[in-house]
């Protein structure tokens, strides 16, 4: 089969795989607090106001609110059903670009079988259908790496650049890509160690570009509410006093509970609105007295966290969301995805980590090597706060291509050992 052809099996294997978990899970608007809050930005787009009871306009970034608001529009009905279809087929395409970035950093085949692994990639799949702004993420993060690195490889600063504007994207619906230039800039260094000052110039750009795509909503945030928010969005210390709760014994009665820490803080005497600056400038003078109250016992936490993460990310992603549907037939497959899931997760990390293991002395250590940076990237600052499988599942994607390539070293193995004991079991030719 040709590749093109190739490449739409899988498209196709993916949005099958895709359609069926949303029809499985159900049409459920409102699958999480998240999700609800998205919806309400997006009502509140459409009705043109900004704030509604104690959602507040400036927590994150409105761009999913903004999709949801688009589809309404479109479709003249509110409801998520339209837009997490249409992310199931953004998430189904991404097998296109992970078949050109491990064809770009390896070889065509190894393009090929991350699409297949891709297109059945049981994280990616319910992620991708869930009414969440981190559904786009996988889709985005692979964009960016294929055009960030053929840039780099073809010496081309525009390939580079333009890579930003993925990375302002992502940042609109969720922010997390928000540190992802420094890692860049890391693999910029690997890949050319003599043009220090080079690489650092256009990381500075890179960040220009970025926060100028940003400003548009920067300056709307400081309009309405006077406060300057480089990072786009509160709750982070949120993230980390809610995150000390995940140890039920902790010594500063946290719980890690949106709910729960509310009324904790409204009992304490303040009256405040939840995700505002307010809200989160209370939990970060709480956390802050925490860590001085109990460096030793934050720091075991986050020395656990370095250690545990990974396996509880794992775990997460792979049992990331129930089953809504009381058909019994779908029950029963759902429950096969689910297993399958788990143990394409574990496979997958573990081809991934046995390969750079059994490449570390490889002459192309470079391409193998930047595939771990940016879950490293990733996973660091999450020892600071709680982890929930949405957040890394998109990078998880990258361990993809690793895995393909192990998977295609060890059948190129089989095949020399096949040959092999075909060759010894031949007659020997007869001399005439």
């Amino acid at each position: 089969m040709k590749e093109r052809d190739l490449l739409l099996v899988c498209v196709i294997i993916a949005l099958f795989v895709r359609i069926f978990l949303l029809f499985a899970i159900g049409d459920t608007d409102y699958l999480s607090g998240i999700s609800l809050l998205h919806a309400q930005f997006g009502h509140n787009l459409l009705a043109g106001t900004r704030f509604a009871g104690d959602v507040v306009f400036s927590s994150r970034p409105q761009g999913y609110g903004l999709l949801l608001a688009l589809t309404t529009l479109l479709t003249q009905h509110e409801s998520y059903i339209y837009l997490r279809l249409f992310q199931s087929l953004v998430d189904s395409l991404s097998c296109v670009i992970i078949f050109y970035l491990g064809k770009l950093l390896f070889d065509r085949r190894v393009g090929l079988v991350s699409a297949f692994l891709y297109a059945s990639f049981m994280p990616s799949a319910l992620l991708s259908i869930i009414a969440l702004p981190e559904s786009f993420s996988s889709f985005l993060l692979l964009t960016l790496m294929w055009l960030f690195l053929k840039g780099i490889k073809e010496n081309s600063n525009k390939l580079i650049y333009l890579s930003s504007l993925f990375v302002s994207i992502e940042c609109y619906l969720k922010g997390q890509f928000l540190t992802l230039p420094f890692a860049l800039l890391f693999i910029m260094l690997i890949y050319r160690q003599h043009k220090v000052r080079d690489n650092i110039v256009i990381f500075l750009k890179y960040y220009f570009l970025v926060y100028l795509l940003l400003s548009p909503w920067i300056i709307t945030v400081y309009t309405h509410t006077g406060q300057i928010m480089p990072f786009l969005r509160t709750q982070y210390w949120q993230g980390v006093w809610e995150g000390f709760g995940e140890d039920e014994t902790n010594p500063f009665g946290a719980v890690w509970s949106d709910d729960k820490t509310l009324q904790q803080i409204k009992s304490e005497g303040y009256d405040v609105v939840p995700c505002s600056l307010g809200y989160d400038a209370i939990l970060r003078d709480k956390s802050i007295d925490a860590i001085k109250k109990e460096p030793l016992w934050v720091l075991r936490l986050f020395a656990i966290r370095l250690f545990t993460n990974p396996t509880i990310g794992l775990y997460r992603a792979a049992n990331l969301t129930p089953i809504n549907n009381e058909n019994e037939i779908i029950f029963l497959i759902y429950g096969l995805f689910n297993n399958f899931s788990i143990l394409i997760v574990i496979a997958t990390s573990m081809l991934a980590l046995v390969f750079i293991v059994a490449n570390i002395k490889a002459k192309n250590y470079k391409d193998i090597f930047i595939l771990y940076i940016i879950p490293c990237f990733i996973f660091l600052p999450l020892i600071l706060v709680h982890l929930e499988a949405r957040y890394i599942i998109p990078v998880l994607c990258l361990l993809i291509i690793p895995a393909a390539a192990m998977i295609v070293k060890i059948i190129d193995k089989l095949k020399h050992i096949i040959g092999h004991w075909q060759y010894s079991r031949m007659p020997p030719r007869m001399e005439t």
